[in-house]
């Protein structure tokens, strides 16, 4: 399919955007409902295409745990506080996270998920934590 993409939309490109996205819909709509598949006995994707009676079941999301010191990670993936400063993760950038302060750690949590945890005095980079089935 991406191969097909390639030759007929990107050697073949419109002029402007407008055309573009016009071909490329044209494109999805002939792929989808006119060619014929020889994966799918030569009938096309819209003949063979069922409505899943499955449902997605919501996930909500929960709060940061209590006693949490919220942080904002930056532009680069990093917290600061305290003078120390960390990499959490880049695609974080610009979301709060929150800090748990320990005895040797900090762990750092994304709503209730644990993302992980270091020893300001020594590290510069938040680790994941073995699950506590893992850990000895």
């Amino acid at each position: 399919m991406h191969v097909d993409m390639r030759f007929d939309l990107e050697d073949n490109a419109a002029q402007d955007l407008v055309a573009q996205q016009r071909a490329c819909d044209d494109w999805v709509t002939t792929f989808n409902h006119v060619r014929p598949h020889e994966a799918l006995q030569q009938r096309t994707p819209a003949e063979v295409y069922r409505v899943s009676t499955r449902r997605p079941r919501p996930r909500t999301i929960g709060g940061f745990p209590e006693g949490c010191r919220m942080v904002r990670v930056n532009g680069h993936g990093n917290i600061h506080a305290d003078g120390w400063k960390a990499y959490v993760n880049h695609a974080l950038s610009h979301y709060a996270v929150g800090l748990e302060f320990r005895e040797q750690e900090v762990r750092v949590w994304f709503f209730d998920v644990l993302l992980g945890a270091f020893d300001p005095r020594t590290q510069q980079s938040v680790e994941p934590i073995a699950p506590l089935s893992e850990r000895k």
